[in-house]
């Protein structure tokens, strides 16, 4: 972000943000008061240096692919339906795989090389971010009547993460 009088010219940070969180920074430098219903968090405290850590974990989303992930300083788990052909540019040819869940410790392989959610030890982990995830994806819903009834978390993630707003690839 660039405001001279404000923020520090060329300075960088390593903080964890989220699009969402620029609406209620320029609001707040604006002085305009921050509606209650912007997800958003305001970066004014980062981008002024009096700190230098905004969010413990961030969430993407890709409804086009049915994808999602949840990242942390160390970790990035992410999870993809495996049920829409990519339109993208990474288009296999294979068989759509199914439901994936990918996670990464980005303090050992910052390339994300390393898949180790099937890992026992990560178990506890994967099982950890995925509940955040459906927690987010239910919490931040487009139409909350389409939140799915299921006790389980991977129906409700798969069912939260098919987007209504873009056409089905043709097959």
């Amino acid at each position: 972000m660039r405001y001279p009088a404000k923020v520090k010219s060329a300075a960088s940070t390593s903080a964890l943000i989220e699009f969402i969180d620029i609406a209620p920074t320029v609001l707040e430098y604006c002085g305009v008061r921050i509606p209650e219903t912007i997800q958003g968090k305001s970066l004014l405290p980062l981008l002024e240096r009096k700190t230098d850590r905004h969010r413990g974990e961030i969430f993407v989303e890709y409804s086009e692919n049915e994808e999602a992930a949840i990242r942390t300083k160390r970790w990035k788990l992410v999870y993809t339906t495996g049920n829409r052909e990519r339109l993208d540019g990474y288009k296999t040819g294979r068989a759509l795989p199914g439901r994936t869940i990918r996670l990464f410790d980005l303090e050992v392989d910052p390339d994300e090389m390393t898949n180790v959610a099937g890992r026992p030890e990560n178990a506890p982990r994967v099982a950890e971010f995925t509940q955040k995830l459906a927690d987010h994806l239910r919490r931040t819903a487009r139409r909350q009547e389409q939140i799915p009834q299921s006790g389980d978390v991977l129906e409700q993630i798969d069912g939260l993460l098919k987007p209504d707003d873009v056409p089905a690839p043709a097959r």
